[in-house]
C-alpha cells in the first residue's frame, strides 16, 4: 500500500511539473499513466521499457531507489516422470502420486 501511494504521490509531482510545461497534453498522458498504473501496476513508460526489453521493468522504481528492471527468475523445471492421481472432492480438487483405493474411478479429473 505505502508502494503505491509513494508512485502515486511521484506520478503527481511529475504531472505538475509536466503540466506547467506542455499544457493538457502532458496532463492527459499524466492521467492516462495513473490510470495504466491503477489497473496493471505499471505507468505508460513502464509499459513501454518493457516492450522494448521483454523484462519486468518500471520506471517508477526510479523514485524509490530501486533497479528499473526486476532480476529474471530462474526457470524451474517440472518432472514428468511422477504421475499424479486427481480426484473431484467436496468444493475442490484433491492430488496424490498414488491411486486413491478408496475414490471412485468416475471422480478422478482426466
Amino acid at each position: 500500500m505505502r508502494r503505491t501511494l509513494v508512485h502515486i504521490a511521484g506520478l503527481g509531482a511529475i504531472a505538475m511539473v509536466a503540466a506547467g510545461c506542455t499544457g493538457p497534453v502532458a496532463i492527459a498522458l499524466t492521467g492516462a499513466s495513473v490510470a495504466s498504473y491503477a489497473a496493471t501496476g505499471k505507468s505508460l513508460s513502464g509499459h513501454a521499457v518493457h516492450s522494448m526489453t521483454g523484462r519486468d521493468c518500471d520506471t517508477l522504481n526510479l523514485l524509490v531507489a530501486k533497479p528499473l528492471c526486476t532480476p529474471e527468475q530462474p526457470a524451474v523445471e517440472v518432472a514428468d516422470s511422477e504421475p499424479v492421481y486427481c480426484y473431484h472432492t467436496l468444493g475442490q480438487v484433491t492430488c496424490h502420486r498414488v491411486p486413491d483405493p478408496w475414490m471412485s474411478p468416475l471422480s478422478r479429473v482426466q
